[in-house]
């Protein structure tokens, strides 16, 4: 086998496909595959169509381990190791605008040389370590597990398949960014770990045609951080049911009562990150917060359906949503800072079932929980609007899971429907644990909200539906009746302050103790 005079040196152990003359400048290779452990990238307009197999490898330090700069298609199936890595060190770089597929099924580890240390000291100054390292979690360069640049868009399907994981560290680092359009499919089904400042695990900043489906995990750790980003315009529906967290806090663990002391008095502890999952874009097709699918077998035809929920997913892939984000950020938000955003209603396939009579703009069969963790912290589980620009979600939103908000001294709220948001109806038939619903300038347009739980924290009422109507931005008079109303109705002893939320104000030990409770759930 006559190997290129390019890759020769690297002593790879390479199957190549057939070549192609091209002109008197070289020859140009169709296929590449990489089989076993190479110390040099590579290069898709040497390699062409490249594929690492689950025996290659690709282990460099700086620079970008493989670069798309052709019209091919990549398979990973071997690791890339980028241990110790440089400022910009990119696992894969699509070098402008290209036509191929991307396929990762192996992990892809960009990581730092750098060891956070518990800083913590004690009042005279002297060192008095907790046991906590303190921010930064990550040395402040850049680097990316895969990387697009430019204008021009991707043209082809990208998949992260179940299995594979993204390791990124660093400052205003990416695990998976794409710049330009994509058009095509974008599934995210593995695990993507984030540590650093201003983070994020996967921003697609230009849409995309097909459609989107984040599942797998992602973990989020550093001040400012965020799991998802996505903006620009996704022709395709957008289907997110992985298992998603984030913070900037240096723990969220339980703590002993002394130890929360120092926490509490350590400011680089209590960085607070992004949102979650931030949404600055029109979703043509509305936004699923996912969920398992119980599937109906009772008959032939039944059994043969592979997607009975219509989502355009086999049901057997689909996982439970749960967005957790630990601080003051909402774990999701839906607002604009730059431009009018639409969300657009769900679309449901011919082999739905039995489809929701009401193709809502939003639906949330998941879980999405926003939590303060530590004292006079606020919380937001979700927030529509509020960034100085119109956020339309058309037939509605449907709340069909778990949205919840909780805080120790501070404001918590589940839905934050801030100005500029305009949706015809709320419509509430979960299990939820809410702390209450603001509305600033904002539109709900046939003053209708249904509701079949109550208020109080973490209890659950299981009568009928109830309907009440909310109506646009009340006056401070109408808001206290109404909210009197409720109280009332399920026997809350609230108070309602103007248009804000109701809070609790509990002292540090009342703190302490749900702390702790909440952290023994978490382990369950």
């Amino acid at each position: 086998m006559r190997k290129h005079k390019l890759l020769t040196a690297t002593a790879l152990n390479l199957t190549m496909g057939l070549l192609a003359v091209a002109g008197m400048s070289g020859q140009a290779l169709a296929a590449t595959t990489i089989n076993t452990a190479t110390t040099a990238p590579v290069k898709t307009s040497v390699a062409g169509d490249l594929t690492v197999d689950t025996a290659g490898s690709i282990t460099v330090t700086s620079g970008n381990a493989i670069t798309v700069d052709s019209n091919n298609s990549v398979t990973l199936k071997g690791k890339i190791d980028m241990l110790k890595s440089a400022a910009g060190s990119t696992g894969i770089l699509i070098d402008g605008g290209r036509t191929g597929d991307l396929t990762v099924s192996a992990n892809i580890t960009v990581t730092d040389d750098y060891t956070p240390v518990d800083t913590t000291k004690a009042a005279d100054g002297t060192a008095a370590p907790d046991g906590i390292v303190e921010a930064p979690f990550a040395d402040s360069v850049a680097r990316y597990g895969i990387h697009s640049t430019g204008t021009t868009p991707f043209i082809g399907n990208v998949i992260v398949n179940s299995g594979s994981t993204i390791a990124v560290d660093g400052k205003n680092a990416y695990g998976i960014r794409f710049e330009n359009n994509i058009q095509g499919n974008f599934t995210m089904d593995g695990t993507i770990t984030m540590n650093g400042d201003n983070n994020t695990a996967v921003s697609l900043e230009n849409g995309a045609t097909g459609n989107v489906y984040l599942s797998g995990t992602i973990n989020s750790h550093g001040k400012d951080s965020k799991a998802v980003n996505l903006s620009g315009n996704f022709g395709g529906s957008v289907i997110i049911d992985g298992a998603y967290t984030g913070t900037g806090y240096a723990t969220t663990s339980s703590l002993s009562s002394s130890v929360l002391k120092t926490v509490l008095a350590t400011p680089e502890d209590l960085y607070q990150s992004g949102p979650l999952v931030d949404i600055s874009g029109n979703l043509a097709k509305g936004l699923l917060i996912g969920s398992t699918v119980t599937r109906d077998e009772t008959t032939d035809a039944n059994k043969a359906n592979t997607d009975q929920d219509g989502d355009g997913n086999a049901d057997t892939t689909q996982s439970t949503a749960t967005l957790t984000n630990y601080g003051s950020a909402p774990a999701l938000r839906i607002a604009s800072g730059t431009s009018d955003i639409t969300l657009g209603g769900l679309v449901y396939g011919t082999t739905a079932l039995n489809p929701p009579a009401v193709n809502y703009g939003l639906l949330v069969r998941g879980s999405i929980t926003g939590s303060a963790l530590y004292q006079n912290v606020d919380s937001v589980a979700v927030q529509l609007g509020g960034l100085g620009h119109a956020v339309t979600i058309a037939n509605g939103i449907g709340i069909k899971g778990t949205v919840s908000s909780t805080a120790y001294g501070g404001n918590a709220t589940a839905l934050s429907v801030q100005s500029g948001a305009t949706t015809p109806l709320l419509d509430v038939q979960g299990t939820n644990s809410w702390y209450g619903v603001v509305g600033n300038n904002s539109h709900l347009n046939d003053h209708q909200w249904h509701h079949d739980h109550d208020l109080r924290n973490s209890r659950q009422h299981h009568g009928p539906r109830h309907r009440y109507s909310v109506g646009r931005q009340p006056a401070q008079d109408q808001c206290r009746r109404r909210w009197g109303r409720l109280c009332r109705r399920y026997g809350i002893d609230r108070t309602c302050r103007g248009h804000t939320r109701p809070v609790e104000h509990p002292d540090e030990h009342h703190q302490q103790q749900h702390h702790q409770r909440h952290h023994n759930s978490l382990r369950r």
